[in-house]
């Protein structure tokens, strides 16, 4: 395993015991990376001595971080971004994310220590001398955070919470096991070396866990719905309860490992006719982050190993429909609607 430079490890052991004695780690959205990134970071801090507190923005939104969120318990641990008394008590972590300008951030003016993140970005960051910044392209956040904690000579324990959960980030957002063109020998090495520690049948029950019978009876309504456009496979699930929200995107992820599915766009519809668009792709010529901001608005986007999503806001009050066939119509005119701002080009 590539490990880092003695060089490297040094100024972070510097910048970690020159820091304030309160850390906060910052998470700009909650998803199997971002979590295992901070819990295995407040590993890294402990070693440290130092006091830990997680912040996160958003919500859980996908099912499948729902279910690692109760099966792990992690509400305790995890606290939302608004919760922060004073951030200038604190030093901060900036963990799975590089921007410093994320809407998600809700205006908060963070300056952190340290940032460790798996996205380019184009922000121009530079390292002073009490800061590290570790950004790199590759399958996954957890693993940098990984290397760096056995680069400390840190160890998991065996069948610990911290080792399994950086697999299921790994099986999740590098995608590991399909060989996604975003994973490197890194990451590889990385989720063979968590794998003599982490609790496999914990994380394979954590997967199990997320499908139940809605799920179930929006994978069927998804199948019926099914059309083919110009290469791009559509499905409208239509209306979708509050406890189904999040199963749109689980669908996307499921539909495009299916053979023949190439990029696959499922739209649900909330309560309050608001819009979901959950986008999937294999194609590696297909830059979808570029693609949905272009069609839908630059507060949409993604194209993260191939997932994007964008937001169709609710109708204006008058026009919402108020009969069994005007919500028929409207669901038809939202299909045709996205089917048409997508397909011109996204397939080419």
């Amino acid at each position: 395993m590539i490990s880092l430079s003695k060089d490297r490890i040094d100024k972070f052991r510097n910048v970690m015991q020159q820091s304030k004695p309160d850390i906060a780690i910052i998470l700009t959205h909650l998803d199997p990376d971002a979590i295992a990134c901070a819990k295995v970071s407040v590993n890294i801090c402990a070693h440290f001595k130092k006091n830990v507190s997680i912040f996160y923005a958003g919500g859980l939104y996908h099912p499948q971080n729902i279910a690692i969120w109760n099966k792990f318990a992690l509400a305790e641990d995890f606290k939302s971004l608004d919760k922060i008394d004073d951030i200038k008590k604190y030093d901060t972590i900036l963990l799975d994310s590089s921007s410093l300008n994320d809407s998600r951030l809700k205006g908060l003016a963070i300056k952190p220590i340290i940032i460790i993140d798996h996205h380019l970005t184009n922000e121009k960051l530079e390292e002073s001398e009490n800061t590290w910044f570790y950004i790199k392209s590759c399958g996954s956040a957890a693993t940098l955070v990984v290397q760096l904690f056995l680069a400390l000579e840190l160890e998991f324990q065996q069948g610990d919470d911290i080792s399994t959960l950086a697999v299921i980030a790994l099986l999740t957002d590098a995608d590991i096991k399909l060989l996604s063109k975003y994973v490197i020998p890194l990451d590889r090495d990385i989720y063979v070396i968590l794998m003599k520690s982490a609790d496999a049948s914990r994380a394979r029950d954590t997967f199990a866990s997320v499908k139940d019978l809605n799920y179930l009876k929006l994978f069927k309504r998804a199948i019926d719905n099914m059309e083919q456009v110009e290469g791009v496979t559509f499905t409208n699930i239509g209306f979708i309860e509050d406890n189904e929200v999040g199963y749109d995107a689980l669908l996307a992820d499921e539909l495009c490992a299916i053979s023949g599915i190439k990029t696959i766009v499922v739209i649900a519809t909330r309560k309050d006719y608001s819009t979901e668009i959950k986008v999937r792709t294999t194609d590696d010529k297909i830059e979808l982050d570029s693609h949905i901001k272009e069609r839908f608005g630059q507060e949409n986007g993604g194209g993260r190993h191939g997932k994007g999503a964008a937001r169709i806001p609710p109708p204006n009050k008058d026009d919402v429909p108020n009969t069994a066939k005007a919500r028929e119509i409207f669901l038809n005119y939202r299909s045709q609607q996205i089917l048409d701002k997508i397909s011109k080009k996204i397939s080419e």
